[in-house]
């Protein structure tokens, strides 16, 4: 077996490993742990911040942390969330583009129905976020990968929220929307609200090229052609002698994939990719049927 082999075999680990501690977060949540009245949620009409906490609350029974610490997030109850999150820089300017940011990429999404009815515990600002999940490889500890977005039993965090950030670029905009909206989905819905059930259909349409191995240029792969929207660059890596070994993704991560590509993509360029090829239309009418089961009308975000 080459080192090539080898490490392939490795990057895998790290994969299945990471897959592994983002199923922890579906442990079933008890309400009854979490100390609520450590939360202000007082509205004070001086203090713009404050004021947005209390909104949010008495409108949605949803926490907004904006100075989170360990306790926020380090624990899903029965299982410890293995992620670290660095707080934002606390001046009111800052937090105020951090929530005009989560309105904008999240919130201003949903009808006022279906957040009353589906919104989290609490939703979390963060300056950023890292899983910390790593195993090391030969003794070195691979970089921890850094998140626009998570979820877990009882909360959403979202990243990016440093002073910077209103000189984004429309394209980070676009990802920061697609994340938070896909761990929405899939990482809290699915797994906590019994909403978002994917039928076997739509796996059905790509089930023999799931975890495949190309050895191309993963910049040169045309993905729809298979029905996939990208590769897992989790897995696939790039070695001197042998070049690219790309991996497509697995199951788990092409509905993740899926849900992104669908909240960061303008109408306008959506539109021609699913009308250009077969298993991308497939796929996105099985994903519009079963978004309209749960609640929600995707048609009204692709403008």
């Amino acid at each position: 077996m080459t080192m090539k082999t080898n490490t392939k075999y490795l990057f895998l680990a790290l994969f299945t490993f990471m897959l592994s501690a983002l199923s922890c977060t579906k442990e079933k949540t008890d309400p009854a742990e979490i100390e609520k009245p450590y939360y202000n949620v007082t509205d004070d009409t001086s203090d713009p911040v404050q004021h947005e906490k209390a909104v949010l609350f008495n409108s949605y029974k949803t926490y907004l942390i904006t100075n989170p610490t360990i306790r926020d997030y380090a624990y899903n109850f029965a299982n410890k969330n293995k992620i670290s999150i660095v707080a934002p820089e606390q001046s009111n300017e800052n937090l105020l583009n951090g929530i005009k940011m989560l309105k904008e990429t999240f919130l201003d999404l949903y009808p006022e129905d279906f957040k009353k009815k589906n919104l989290p515990f609490s939703i979390i600002l963060s300056d950023t976020l890292r899983f910390t999940g790593i195993i090391s490889i030969d003794g070195e500890v691979p970089p921890k990968p850094e998140y626009y977005a998570w979820s877990s039993t009882s909360f959403i965090a979202i990243s990016g929220i440093r002073k910077n950030m209103g000189a984004n670029p429309q394209e980070r905009k676009d990802s920061i929307r697609g994340e938070i909206n896909s761990h929405f989905w899939t990482g809290y819905l699915a797994a906590h609200k019994g909403l978002f059930t994917i039928p076997d259909s739509f796996y059905e349409i790509s089930k023999d090229n799931y975890g495949k191995t190309l050895f191309e240029d993963p910049a040169t792969i045309d993905y729809y052609q298979y029905g996939f929207v990208g590769y897992n660059k989790l897995a696939t890596i790039y070695d001197e002698i042998d070049g690219w070994m790309t991996d497509l993704p697995r199951e788990e991560m092409d509905l993740q994939m899926w849900v992104a590509f669908i909240f960061r993509t303008p109408k306008t360029k959506l539109q021609p990719i699913i009308d250009a090829n077969e298993k991308m239309a497939q796929k996105y009418e099985i994903l519009r049927d079963v978004f309209k089961a749960s609640g929600y009308n995707i048609d009204n975000i692709l403008k």
